[in-house]
């Protein structure tokens, strides 16, 4: 791309001196500048498209690259500033009072999405509020965290949803810290009449509330339930009011005592996704206290301590039972043992479609995955095993092993080959962990039968092939 000075030498036919030259270029340069800004690319797109452009260059997170895109040339300033949407988004945590302000006026009557995860200023934090208190009627997204300091200041966000906001759509709310402050939430018709996905970290939500019948998103994290009877009732009585649910997650949600759930069923016909990540005893209270059509997406992340939690360890065996039916549509199981059998293992489920139906769903389809693993031989030895057990009834077609270093012996090849005749697909780190399986293979020792697959050494990670849901990784 030509410089401005050449962009106008080029259309001189006038001769120009030595001496000359520095001067008839400081006259001209604004000249120059326009020719030059006239005729670039950037500067002839249409201004929908420069608005497109925009939106993908600014990261959501972050408004105030707005003001760096305003500084690159008159034209793109002109756009921006002509185009409300694009100021649409605050976020008190990176603007000072004077951008807030700046952002709301700009932004015109475009609807809002405003952040109060934090303040870059403590001084500005009431009149901040405030500017945004003047203009609650065009939020439609709405996010809040008290923080971490006792100073009642930080408490002043809270007091917006105490206002009314007709067009409100999302809300998230954040307590003071991991543990729940004795925040009650209460949403109304009246206050909230367009609210329909709500999440709440450390703050409860009252069970009488009306909008929760209409709610079809809802994430709950960091609440600790305990067993008495009385809070067990207001914990199930709020869920059972969500009857429209579409989408429930459950986060660090703890159940204390399973035996209060025995009695009480908590109905959601309308579920599609299901998420709960929580200690295995946790998930075993909530899976128990739930009811859902056997169609829901679930996604377990599961917490398991093998030294210590006894009882945790020995409820594993119920995973074969749940693949094979209330989970059917699993799409993600992982369990997390930290300890000296440190392993994670991941199941997923693809449904596949049976004729022209495309309805039916079958049995789901299960990689394993062990990784992170500390120990010597034999622990690694004994986890597989124990993973082979609880998945016998399973249809494993993929297994992967990311020990860095280690060996399996023989034996352990042959009940996995056993155990799963359908593992179309082996994946492992070093060379030196399928050593005696080559070995073996190779002497045609220990009776081990290996069926059609692929192998894998681990040069390429599954990780990435786990995005958009296609979990399943062509064999070449």
């Amino acid at each position: 791309m030509d410089t401005p000075h050449d962009t106008l030498t080029q259309g001189s036919d006038v001769p120009i001196t030595r001496g000359e030259k520095p001067i008839w270029e400081t006259e001209n340069v604004r000249m120059a500048a326009a020719r030059h800004n006239a005729i670039v690319p950037a500067n002839r797109l249409p201004n929908e498209l420069l608005v497109e452009v925009v939106q993908y260059i600014v990261d959501e997170d972050k408004p105030m690259d707005l003001f760096s895109v305003t500084s690159v040339c008159n034209y793109w300033r002109d756009v921006a500033l002509a185009t409300p949407m694009l100021w649409s988004t605050i976020d008190t945590g990176l603007a000072s009072l004077q951008c807030v302000e700046t952002f709301l006026d700009r932004s015109g009557d475009a609807l809002l999405r405003v952040f109060m995860q934090d303040f870059k200023s403590k001084s500005d934090i009431a009149a901040v509020v405030q500017a945004i208190k003047s203009n609650v009627e065009r939020i439609v997204h709405l996010s809040i965290s008290m923080g971490f300091d006792n100073d009642s200041l930080f408490s002043l966000p809270f007091t917006l949803v105490n206002a009314p906001m007709e067009r409100l759509e999302h809300l998230a709310l954040r307590g003071h810290g991991t543990e729940p402050e004795q925040i009650l939430f209460e949403p109304t018709d009246e206050y909230f009449p367009r609210l329909h996905s709500l999440r709440l970290q450390s703050v409860y939500v009252s069970s009488s509330s009306p909008r929760l019948a209409v709610l079809t998103s809802l994430e709950l994290v960091d609440l600790p339930i305990s067993s008495g009877d009385e809070e067990m009732q207001r914990f199930c009585d709020m869920l059972d009011a969500c009857s429209q649910l579409r989408s429930l997650s459950m986060i660090r949600v703890g159940l204390i005592g399973g035996r209060a759930l025995s009695s009480r069923k908590v109905s959601l016909p309308r579920l599609r996704d299901l998420t709960l990540s929580a200690p295995l005893t946790n998930v075993l209270c909530l899976l128990h206290l739930l009811s859902y059509p056997p169609t829901t997406r679930l996604t377990l992340d599961v917490s398991v301590e093998l030294e210590t939690d006894a009882y945790s360890l020995s409820c594993l065996s119920f995973l074969p039972r749940l693949n094979i039916s209330s989970i059917k549509t699993a799409a993600s199981i992982e369990i997390c043992c930290s300890s000296w059998q440190d392993f994670s293992l991941r199941t997923w489920s693809v449904p596949r479609a049976h004729g022209s139906q495309g309805s039916e769903l079958s049995a789901p389809d299960i990689d394993i995955h062990i990784r992170r693993f500390y120990g010597a031989d034999y622990r690694l030895a004994d986890a597989v095993v124990k993973i082979a057990d609880i998945f016998s009834a399973a249809p494993v077609e993929c297994l992967a092993i990311s020990k860095q270093k280690g060996n399996l012996p023989p034996h352990v090849w042959r009940d996995i080959f056993s155990t799963w005749p359908h593992l179309s697909r082996v994946e492992l780190g070093p060379t030196t962990i399928c050593s005696a399986l080559f070995d073996a293979l190779a002497r045609g020792s220990y009776g081990i039968a290996c069926p059609p697959m692929a192998l894998d050494d681990g040069s390429k990670s599954r990780d990435s092939a786990r995005h958009g849901g296609n979990d399943r990784v062509p064999e070449p």
